[in-house]
């Protein structure tokens, strides 16, 4: 059985290959391990369809798995979108190399505007909202610059490969032996899609997986010297936005501006050294602490009516993650780490993580709807009497807003038929 992997290597003629220098890549994990970076598992034969679209999820694993890396940044593209737009539907399966060149060219959208959904072959591949190409190319090919290029099935030149990003790999899908590797029998071809996030010289590798084996675990071990017919390396940079191309132009013309002046006199500007004043007790009353909550509603409040993400590396439409990481980030210096722009992960993240405890809603509390089942979610931070979040319409669009009273963002969940939770920074 093919589970969507076709092999066109050698039919793009100008495809990069590893070691030529065309790729040069950021030199991120030294020991090969990238376990800690991956997401959650995801698998491609929900609902009883059988999608062939290995080379879409994995593709989107392994980059993700790559930014987390590289830019402590959660992300969740929709896999579902990106086999459409490539053209894995028609074709039962797709090549890796076109579904690369597919995202970077057109970009993707966030899990939650696409997800799976459907119960049959033809309503999983139903043409997407005409919308979502202008928000896929927003979302990603206007935020990340992505490269690519073949690895030959070299161990020894894989596990130098495997610094730089976790591979893409092609298999034979699935036969397990008596020592629970994965094996490929001889005179098979490759069927399936995955990536490797690890390994033992001499030993195995470890792939993740959208299949999941009897005990429900995406991660499988191939040996060593599997035959991987096709190996793939990624790079992925951050483009630069036009408020940072501003800040870049500037610099250039004061660099400009000192080299035309080197070596010449600096003009003699007489002055005098005064006295240090007397040190005076200070008397100042000191204000009471106030609590991280009470610190997060009042930076929200000060923040409404401004839009908080100018320069759209989200759009307007689904920034709401992104402006209430951007009042957090004014209130305590940093983001919510990972950081992410989806509901669904912040969801996630929020849940875990030490500086918050799901709470009964209380000013200064984060509530998010997570995003599920085909329906947008929404974030906002709890007040006294509103909510305060993005404004994703009207004369308010891209702003920071007292948008919803309590009543009103209750209904708004429930219309749509998600869950309100509350996150209460501590």
């Amino acid at each position: 059985m093919n589970h969507g992997f076709i092999n066109d290597k050698g039919e793009d003629k100008d495809a990069y290959e590893f070691g030529s220098g065309q790729l040069k890549g950021t030199f991120l994990e030294p020991q090969r391990d990238w376990r800690p970076y991956i997401p959650l598992g995801e698998r491609q034969d929900l609902n009883g369809i059988e999608p062939y679209a290995c080379a879409s999820f994995n593709t989107l694993s392994a980059l993700e798995t790559l930014i987390r890396r590289q830019f402590g940044r959660a992300e969740n593209f929709a896999d579902r979108y990106l086999a459409y737009i490539s053209g894995t539907g028609p074709k039962r399966g797709n090549s890796p190399h076109v579904v690369a060149e597919t995202l970077r060219k057109l970009g993707d959208v966030e899990e939650g505007l696409w997800p799976f959904s459907g119960t049959t072959y033809d309503q999983y591949y139903q043409l997407p909202p005409a919308s979502l190409s202008t928000l896929a190319r927003r979302f990603f090919s206007d935020r990340y610059d992505l490269k690519h290029d073949y690895v030959p099935s070299d161990p020894m030149l894989m596990w130098d490969a495997l610094q730089y990003s976790p591979l893409g790999a092609s298999v034979y899908a699935w036969v397990r032996d008596t020592d629970d590797y994965y094996i490929k029998p001889k005179g098979v071809r490759d069927n399936h899609w995955v990536y490797i996030i690890h390994g033992v010289p001499g030993d195995y590798w470890l792939i993740a997986d959208s299949y999941i084996d009897d005990e429900g675990v995406f991660i499988k071990k191939v040996p060593w010297d599997y035959d991987f017919e096709i190996v793939k390396r990624y790079s992925i940079t951050e483009k630069l936005t036009q408020e940072q191309k501003g800040i870049l132009a500037k610099l250039m013309e004061q660099l400009k501006y000192i080299l035309a002046n080197w070596g010449k006199p600096l003009p003699t500007i007489p002055f005098t050294i005064p006295s240090p004043p007397e040190p005076q007790p200070d008397t100042t009353p000191k204000p009471e602490p106030k609590s991280p909550s009470q610190i997060l509603y009042n930076t929200a409040k000060a923040s409404l009516g401004k839009d908080l993400t100018p320069s759209d590396r989200v759009p307007d439409e689904v920034a709401c993650v992104s402006q209430v990481q951007a009042v957090y980030k004014k209130a305590f210096g940093h983001y919510i780490e990972p950081y992410t722009d989806s509901t669904t992960t912040l969801t996630r993240v929020l849940r875990s993580h030490r500086d918050f405890q799901e709470a009964n809603p209380t000013r200064g509390c984060i509530s998010v709807f997570p995003t599920g089942n085909g329906t947008i979610g929404h974030v906002g931070i709890w007040g006294d009497t509103h909510v305060m979040s993005n404004n994703s319409a009207g004369k308010d669009k891209g702003k920071f807003t007292a948008n919803y009273t309590h009543a009103e963002w209750k209904a708004a969940a429930a219309k749509r038929g998600l869950i309100c939770r509350y996150f209460l920074p501590v």
